[in-house]
């Protein structure tokens, strides 16, 4: 028999097993298993793989028919190239499932890391059928974040001895929508937010001391390339605030707009007023006349793309 099975007069069998093993390594579950709670591990995060997504194209499923398991075969594992969607006006759809233990112990705390999304909205279902439901994102003022997190960061309540499957809904029309999730302990993520506040404020921190020593410099020697570094400085930190959220929870907690806006255009001043300081810092008009016409074009590049964003932005997003 196994010379039989082995033998060149039979190479269909040799197809069928390779397709048969196929199957079995490639093939993916639809949707993820419950997540045990509390975790055996430290914390959970990321969720690479623990929790399933669903492409909205056109805006308009309902949580009521995401619920009730209509578009259940429209649900993918979460891998990076459906969890980086880009520029999109679609929506995208998250959801796993967390079976807490009787004793659930700390609280989790489910993190959007991505501070630029308009709109985030979060869904917990129970095995009754009792639904809560939390609106958030950066279109919405700063209060509706059930954590004060420069990003999204939602406490979930734990039920003892209950299976509570989550789904996060998310849209962005200004920014790159992306949803990488990631799940802690509250105490993990307490230590987290504040490791991340203390680094990123210290670099922020060590961006307003360069400002000053360049405008005190600019003061006394009255060197104009001093007071493009200055402004160069100060546009570039508070583009690295909009874009980690802090502008958003310290800066115009109540002007969802400006945080809509405001990041594209800092953008665009970070360019010129850094152009500016290498054009007059480099003495480029005496050294090398002919590039002031690059320069200039690429200020005149930078306005138009200032004006395009303010005109359509939803088309063009903010990052």
């Amino acid at each position: 028999m196994l010379r039989y099975i082995l033998s060149a007069t039979a190479p269909w069998r040799w197809l069928a097993l390779l397709a048969v093993l196929s199957s079995q390594v490639f093939a993916a579950p639809r949707d993820a298993p419950p997540l045990a709670w509390p975790p055996a591990e430290r914390d959970l995060a990321p969720l690479s793989g623990q929790f399933s997504v669903l492409l909205d194209a056109a805006d308009a499923l309902p949580l009521a028919d995401v619920v009730a398991g209509r578009h259940d075969a429209e649900f993918m594992p979460a891998v990076p190239a459906n969890t980086n969607l880009g520029f999109t006006s679609a929506s995208v759809w998250a959801r796993f499932a967390l079976r807490y233990a009787d004793e659930p112990g700390p609280a989790p705390v489910l993190v959007l890391p991505r501070p630029l999304i308009d709109d985030v909205q979060l869904f917990s279902v129970t095995s009754d059928g009792r639904v809560t439901r939390i609106v958030t994102g950066d279109a919405h003022p700063f209060a509706s974040r059930p954590i004060a997190y420069r990003a999204f960061a939602f406490p979930l309540n734990p039920q003892a001895g209950a299976t509570v499957t989550y789904y996060l809904r998310a849209r962005s029309a200004t920014g790159a929508l992306a949803i990488p999730l990631e799940l802690y302990t509250a105490p993990d993520f307490a230590a987290r937010s504040a490791a991340e506040n203390f680094l990123r404020g210290g670099f922020i921190g060590l961006l307003v001391g360069l400002a000053l020593c360049a405008l005190a410099l600019y003061a006394l020697v009255r060197n104009t390339a001093y007071a493009y570094y200055c402004q160069y400085l100060v546009a570039f930190g508070l583009l690295m605030a909009a874009i980690d959220g802090y502008a958003m929870q310290f800066l115009w907690p109540h002007a969802p707009l400006a945080q809509a806006v405001l990041p594209a255009e800092l953008r665009a001043l970070t360019n010129v007023t850094g152009t500016l300081f290498v054009r007059s810092f480099l003495g480029l008009p005496r050294l090398l006349p002919a590039s002031e016409a690059p320069f200039a074009a690429f200020c005149g590049l930078s306005a138009v793309g200032v004006a395009l964003h303010l005109f359509h932005g939803d088309g063009l997003g903010a990052e």
